[in-house]
């Protein structure tokens, strides 16, 4: 019969071609939701680890008794103010890949070894007494991708210089700014006993060997924002013109006036190129007050009451 002849091979052909459309419109639309999906996942894990940073640092710098200015963790500006730069590691500088941005000296507690050492009488001194030690605390980031195991631009690491290594041992490099009057802008040229005029009581710098910058976060943007990043009026940067002028993504900002006085942080982050973002980058804000600290005529975080 007429009726059961069924479909034609054109009617067949043109049901394939609209079918394929279909379909391949459902796949585009499905790619592309997958794409958005794992940019915003990407977008709030960075947003996670920068809040995240941001808040580990505001935490540190709650601790600190003395903060640098960008100046004094440069190249300094004489015997009160030598630069801290050339008494940090070799290694942490811009020639290899890694730029300070953010100083300052903290108290640490001593650990449970050396307290069985002060108890056993092996380890005597004020550290013992006061249960304590100061520790230089150094925020940087880094370009460096040795092994090519990082994915983003930049890390956001922390170096801290200890008196006392974890065996107990005392570290290279390391002076004591409590034998020195609590003086951690000279650190570490000191005037010593029968010397006419501060020297470098330094005598050796501290290798990485031991104590290597400690990762916090990996995609921190590795180079300057546009238009660059700078601290508001009345505010000091905690790292030197010549570092910002090629990282800034992380930028610190002393507050000038009568303490106590806050820093705001500022951390940018940047999401890898295949991900596809826009905008590719990321900025928080966080804001720290030391707890102990007052202001000194530069501009720089000084403690108030030291034991």
């Amino acid at each position: 019969m007429k009726g059961d002849s069924g479909f034609t091979l054109t009617e067949l052909l043109v049901v394939l071609v609209l079918a394929g459309g279909i379909v391949a419109a459902a796949l585009h639309l499905v790619v592309h939701l997958v794409a958005v999906n794992q940019q915003q996942m990407t977008r709030s894990r960075l947003q996670s680890d920068l809040q995240r940073s941001l808040n580990y640092m505001a935490a540190d710098l709650e601790q600190a008794v003395y903060v640098y200015s960008g100046t004094c963790l440069g190249q300094g500006r004489g015997n009160g103010c030598p630069g801290l730069a050339h008494h940090l590691p070799t290694a942490l500088t811009p020639a290899q890949g890694r730029y300070p941005m953010l100083a300052f000296w903290r108290r640490s507690p001593l650990s449970q070894t050396l307290q069985s050492r002060c108890r056993q009488g092996s380890l005597s001194g004020p550290v013992c007494q006061t249960q304590h030690s100061y520790t230089l605390v150094v925020y940087l980031v880094s370009t460096r991708n040795d092994g090519a195991i990082w994915q983003g631009q930049g890390r956001l690491q922390r170096y801290t210089l200890t008196k006392f290594r974890q065996s107990g041992a005392a570290t290279p490099g390391y002076v004591d700014p409590s034998q020195f009057g609590h003086r951690f802008a000279a650190w570490p040229q000191y005037q010593g006993v029968g010397e006419a005029a501060p020297v470098d009581q330094q005598r050796e710098r501290p290798s990485l060997r031991g104590s290597a910058p400690v990762p916090l976060m990996d995609f921190v943007a590795g180079a300057v924002a546009t238009p660059p990043a700078a601290c508001p009026p009345g505010h000091h940067p905690t790292a030197p013109a010549a570092v910002l002028a090629q990282v800034d993504s992380l930028l610190g900002c002393l507050e000038a006036g009568d303490g106590p006085l806050a820093i705001a942080l500022t951390l940018r982050g940047h999401l890898p190129a295949a991900i596809g973002a826009t905008p590719p980058q990321l900025t928080l804000h966080r804001r720290a007050v030391p707890r102990t600290a007052i202001t000194s005529p530069v501009g720089e975080l000084l403690i108030n009451q030291l034991p």
